[in-house]
């Protein structure tokens, strides 16, 4: 079944394993998906907790914003350098002309650090990960599954500030 058209979980129906928006609570973990393959995986074992939230999505946005100035920077030097050969002439390579690109690609990459989006922040003993739900899911959608999610594993998910703000 298409993602836009995935069926939200029954409230009434308990269940092991529930699916929703690239995120599936299976027998032995909790999971996010890219198409049907799994590319984080936490074993139920190690959860000690679960919060439905909505925010930024990036694991680690300030590294991911970090990167983007550098490539924005490095970029701009390429740029600068291709304006004072068409200006003063000279001589003017190749790379300068690609590397002029990475200043798309970092202002793609501070995007992508600071959208937000549903999520499920789910604590181990170990660590916090982020499990991020696909672009359809919407409040209602996330808080079903959050709920289904609870009652699988025996206990609340808790759930802090899921509506979105314009």
């Amino acid at each position: 079944m298409p993602r836009a058209q995935q069926a939200l979980p029954d409230p009434s129906e308990p269940s092991d394993e529930v699916e929703y928006c690239g995120i599936r609570l299976a027998k032995a973990a909790l999971c996010e998906l890219e198409g049907s393959r799994s590319v984080v995986e936490i074993p139920r074992v190690d959860i000690r907790s679960i919060t439905l939230c909505h925010g930024i999505a990036a694991e680690r946005p300030v590294r991911t914003i970090l990167l983007s100035a550098a490539l924005i920077f490095w970029g701009a030097f390429f740029a600068r350098d291709l304006v004072l050969w068409q200006l003063r002439g000279g001589t003017a390579y190749d790379f300068e002309a690609y590397g002029v690109a990475l200043i798309p690609l970092g202002a793609w990459l501070i995007h992508y650090a600071l959208r937000r989006r549903y999520l499920l922040e789910v604590t181990t003993d170990r660590s916090t990960r982020k499990l991020v739900f696909d672009a359809p899911a919407d409040e209602h959608g996330t808080r079903q599954f959050a709920e289904a999610v609870g009652r699988a594993m025996q206990r609340p998910v808790l759930i802090v500030q899921v509506t979105q703000r314009g």
